[in-house]
Order: C-alpha cells, then structure tokens, then sequence
C-alpha cells in the first residue's frame, strides 16, 4: 500500500509538468473567452427598476395620491452595457420633468417619447429604453387657492435693550404668495421666518432668512420664494403727534352730526428714522353710532389704522361730543 503512494506522486507530478497540460489549459481559456465575446456582444432586453424623482409639476395643481418613486423600464443593449450596468450604483433618482407627461384623460397621463429621451441621457450610452411600466400615471388633483401672506421675522436679541431704543425689523418682501388646498390655507395669515439669534447690535444687520412653513403643510403648501432679506437696525424712539380728523360711522338716516372737537390728537413713539414717513393717512380714527349709550351726548373714539412702527399711542380727548339734528 505504501509503496505505490510514490508511483501516484510521481504520475501526477510528471501529468501536471507535461506541455501538453498547459496548452490545454491556455485553448481552454481561449475558448471561453471567445464565447463570453460572442456572447456579450449580442443584443438583448431585460427589466431593470430605477429611482425617480418628478419636478415640474403644476403649481396650480395639488396631488391627492403620492406619485410612484420608481419605474420599471423594459431596455435592450448588447451584453457588456447591461453588465456594467448591473453594477453601476442605480440609488440616484432620474428626474422626470411632468411638462415631457401626455395628458391622456382628466387625471391621467402616459409617457412620451421625450420623457423616453430625458431618461435614456441619465443611463449608460448605448441603452435605449423600449418600455417604461406602469404605462399610466394616474394624478388625482385639485385646483389649488392662491393667499397673499405677511413676513413675520423671528428675531431674538441675547442682550438687554434700553426702553428708548427702537429696533427696526424689516423683511423684503415685506409679503409672499402661498398656494395649496384652500382648506390648508386658511390657518395660514403669516409665514414665519427662520430664527435669528443676536448677540449685539452697533449697526444695521442686513441677511437672508428662510421660510417655515408648518410640518404639517410643508409638502403640501408652495411658497413664491423660499426666503427673504430681512434688515434689522437700532434707533432711538422720540415723541410725536397728529391731529386726525373723527369719522362716523353707522350715523342714522336722515340724521346730521356736529363733534366737539372735530379732531383727535394722537400722541406716540416713533423711531427718528421712521419719522418722515408719518401722514394723516397713516391713521384713521373714528365713531360708531351702534355703540352710542342711550342718554348720553358723548361716544368713545377709536382708532382702527395706525403705523406698525410707531408705539405707545395715546388719544386727547378719548372722547368726543356731539349735537345730532334732523
């Protein structure tokens, strides 16, 4: 038994050196690679599903059903580009512009042969793409509202400020248009800005903030612009006065009015730098009939219009009397 272990040794020692066994091995190589030549440069077809993102849908449209977030697209090649395809990294999403949809119904939409061409650019040269499944998109949509809403900045000063000091806020645009279900928009009167947090104040800060919208209508709301310059600057508050005069409202029919006195004197704060823009038209101060105590010939007035940039508004007299005739 023994004996013929070295008779085995040296047998497959002599087969593994001899010649022969190495031109056998080198036509074997050959051959397959010949065949794996001849076999990937065939054309064929397969399935692949690839990631996409749409852009461009209508503004004045809203989705009621999210839109599919991948296709399953039928492509022929020849067997290398499907190779190096099957390990190209496929997590990357193809952008598919809704204006390139057909419409084909009310709420349905088909691809084209140019939403075909967009998404052949996005893979390897040499794939084209035959079939894109699902073969229809179906959009449930509703006609969105359009709101014109103010800027509310969101600022926060880390310092203390003394009480004749006046700061300044300024957002440009001062308003933004929002869009979406109508039901949505109704809770929506201002869009907040991002916070902005300041430490010192010894001049004019002037930097761009970004919108909020709320969690729960951020994909669901669109916004005009997505954020605003917002100027924030110190200035010191001085004392000011307008004469305005009292309107009336709701007067009786058939009834005339005389007021003691005819116009209200409106003190306040403003800032000096704001204070060449205040006018009579920036106020508007006024009687309301409905509210008149009977027995009495004398009615509050009240001021309904005022500047945002002015505080500390007192009236002289609050007051007014009168002398109705028929």
């Amino acid at each position: 038994m023994n004996k013929k272990k070295p008779h085995l040794i040296n047998f497959l020692q002599r087969f593994f050196l001899n010649a022969n066994f190495f031109i056998f091995l080198f036509c074997l190589f050959l051959s397959t690679l010949f065949w794996l030549i001849s076999a990937f440069s065939r054309t064929t077809t397969c399935t692949i599903s690839v990631p996409v993102n749409f852009i461009n849908f209508p503004q004045d449209k809203i989705l009621k059903e999210e839109l599919p977030t991948t296709l399953s697209l039928e492509i022929k090649a020849n067997g290398f580009k499907l190779f190096f395809l099957s390990i190209k990294n496929l997590k990357e999403k193809i952008n598919i512009d809704f204006k390139t949809l057909k419409k084909t119904s009310e709420n349905i939409y088909s691809f084209s042969s140019t939403t075909q061409v967009s998404i052949n650019r996005n893979l390897n040269a040499g794939i084209e793409v035959l079939h894109i499944k699902p073969d229809f998109i179906f959009v449930k949509e509703n006609k969105s509202s359009i709101k014109r809403v103010k800027v509310v900045p969101d600022v926060m000063f880390d310092f203390e400020t003394s009480g004749d000091l006046f700061t300044d806020i300024k957002s440009n645009p001062e308003y933004v248009y929002v869009s979406g279900d109508s039901s949505l928009l109704n809770s929506i009167d201002s869009i907040v800005t991002e916070k902005i947090i300041l430490s010192t104040l010894d001049q004019t800060i002037v930097q761009r903030a970004e919108l909020i919208l709320p969690d729960e209508s951020s994909e669901k709301i669109f916004i005009s612009v997505n954020n605003v310059e917002i100027s924030i600057s110190k200035d010191k508050y001085t004392e000011a006065e307008l004469d305005i005069p009292i309107q009336v409202k709701n007067l009786p029919q058939g009834f005339s009015i005389q007021l003691f006195p005819k116009k209200i004197n409106i003190k306040f704060q403003v800032g000096i730098k704001n204070y060449s823009l205040l006018e009579d038209s920036l106020f508007n101060a006024f009687i309301d009939f409905d509210k008149l105590m009977p027995g009495k010939n004398f009615i509050s007035v009240q001021v309904d219009k005022k500047p945002d940039f002015i505080k500390n508004v007192r009236l002289f007299p609050e007051k007014t009397e009168f002398l109705l005739k028929k």
